[in-house]
């Protein structure tokens, strides 16, 4: 879910270098030329120590706080297999993206690719309102209110596919796809007012929700993945469209 981390860094540093004479770097701030022999190892040092500037966010560049980071609206429907549900979250807060640490980053100036990994040192929550209605493991579910989901040892893996467009003399890199993994070692889940607020049905269904985690978010991953790569690939894209590449990372 903190994809989206590494690709703000990347406006960040695309608006930072644009106006230079008007807003200072970040203190320590790396700058990544294309030709340097260790460009990836650069990049991933830059992005690492920009991280405590980024979850500040930028009001005046439009890049938002980024922890917590606010989704007004998440859905995911998956209409076939053992988990059948149409999932719906609104105001939607992602909850610990500061401790995120960028473990690897590749970036293919041929074939107009960036690919970047990343896990948390400490646990992602996603706090919010959900609603649910499907059948899960057989079950039938149903209810909406509050909801706690919380993440262990989350890892993720970003492929981001580009393409190089010329305006004005200019080459810029253009977010055509955005492709989106993760992994987790423990899913916990609560939600609330299941079953109209059934204090039988509810709390049994939570119950059997963190007994299976692992088979509910096997069959829920393909739709999350694809889900949070649309929602970051919006936000990303706002901001490549803006600056020259190689504002971004000089030739010399």
């Amino acid at each position: 879910m903190n994809s989206i981390l590494f690709f703000v860094f990347i406006c960040e540093f695309l608006i930072f270098i644009q106006t230079a004479q008007i807003v200072k770097l970040p203190k320590g701030f790396l700058k990544c030329k294309q030709n340097e022999p260790n460009f990836n190892d650069c990049v991933l040092e830059a992005s690492n120590l920009a991280v405590p500037e980024l979850v500040k966010g930028q009001p005046k560049f439009g890049i938002p706080i980024i922890d917590p980071l606010r989704i007004i609206n998440l859905q995911i429907n998956q209409g076939h297999g053992p988990v059948s549900i149409k999932l719906n979250f609104t105001d939607l807060d992602i909850i610990g993206i500061s401790s995120s640490t960028v473990s690897d980053v590749k970036i293919d100036f041929n074939t107009y690719q960036i690919k970047v990994k990343l896990y948390q040192n400490a646990p992602l929550t996603l706090s919010g309102q959900y609603a649910i209605d499907g059948k899960v493991l057989v079950l039938p579910i149903n209810g909406k209110g509050p909801c706690n989901l919380t993440l262990y040892d989350f890892k993720e893996e970003v492929d981001g596919h580009f393409e190089p467009i010329e305006k004005n003399g200019e080459i810029f890199w253009i977010l055509k796809k955005m492709k989106f993994d993760f992994t987790t070692s423990k899913l916990y889940i609560n939600l609330e007012n299941l079953f109209n607020g059934d204090k039988n049905l509810g709390p049994q269904m939570n119950i059997f929700l963190n007994e299976n985690w692992h088979e509910i978010l096997e069959e829920l991953r393909p739709a999350i993945s694809d889900a949070l790569a649309t929602i970051f690939t919006q936000i990303a894209q706002r901001f490549f469209e803006r600056v020259p590449i190689t504002h971004v990372f000089p030739k010399k």
